[in-house]
């Protein structure tokens, strides 16, 4: 799940267009969520476990290849 926050909607809709996302993705008008978990820029994503444990993290520009990345480290 993505948590989309501080551009517009419209923009949030974009962004999954453009990279292909298929994981659902949320809009937090009020950056809650990332100020909750110290999310401060748009391109930092956790990869966590199924019960919420942070599994790994990554300050790169969201794209496949990083993702894939993040799960080459962990198995």
């Amino acid at each position: 799940m993505g948590v989309g926050a501080f551009d517009d909607l419209d923009y949030a809709h974009r962004f999954v267009a453009d990279t292909g996302t298929t994981f659902t993705m949320l809009w937090s008008e009020s950056a809650e969520v990332w100020n909750h978990y110290g999310v401060r820029v748009n391109s930092h994503f956790w990869l966590l476990e199924a019960n919420g444990n942070r599994i790994g993290t990554s300050s790169q520009a969201y794209n496949r290849a990083s993702v894939e990345g993040l799960l080459e480290d962990i198995t």
